[in-house]
């Protein structure tokens, strides 16, 4: 894709110790990227409280790095684990990184993590002027409610794969020695 930040870029699951760069990933959105991903305007103590509790057990978390920095995050909440389990997902996109493609790349990790959960189906919730998440909502056959100025998507999932485990598995461990690399710099650059 020509103009795209996916080659320079590089998508990887993010663990608790990245609470720091996911809180200053969502204080960099604008104000209509706020309003994009949490319905409507959110404080920077909103932000800093919900980067703070997010990162947790029953949530999977993807970002886009470029150059080390977090400009991009796909959130899949389990909110029903017990079979079969149900999962809403949420995405934040810095807006000079929109309509690169990345959200695409990070709806397929969520896609995959949601199959190998035993998902039934993923929901979420966005503005009805969203047109990007609608967008992929339909991209990956999902289905779209409008109520007044809500709309809801539910994207049906499918039971996992050899290839759905073992794209999460291979992800999951790029993943890790990646935030170990990422960490390891930090500590130089903080020493140095």
């Amino acid at each position: 894709m020509p103009g795209s930040f996916i080659g320079r870029g590089a998508i990887r699951r993010l663990w608790p110790a990245d609470r720091e760069a996911f809180a200053a990933h969502l204080l960099r959105l604008d104000g209509d990227s706020r309003r994009k991903r949490f319905q409507g305007f959110v404080s920077n103590s909103f932000l800093q409280g919900y980067a703070e509790r997010s990162i947790k057990t029953l949530t999977v978390f993807y970002g886009y790095f470029d150059a080390g920095t977090l400009r991009a995050v796909a959130e899949l909440h389990l909110i029903h684990p017990s079979w079969p389990a149900q999962a809403e997902a949420a995405f934040s996109v810095e807006a000079s990184y929109q309509e690169h493609g990345i959200g695409t790349e990070l709806f397929k990790r969520i896609i995959d993590a949601a199959r190998n959960r035993s998902v039934s189906d993923v929901t979420f919730h966005c503005l009805t002027s969203n047109s990007a998440m609608r967008g992929l909502c339909k991209k990956f056959g999902g289905k779209i409610v409008f109520d007044q100025d809500e709309a809801v998507g539910t994207i049906p999932s499918s039971m996992p794969t050899p290839m759905s485990l073992m794209r999460e598995a291979i992800s999951g461990s790029v993943g890790i020695a990646k935030a170990m690399l990422d960490e390891e710099l930090r500590l130089i650059k903080a020493a140095g």
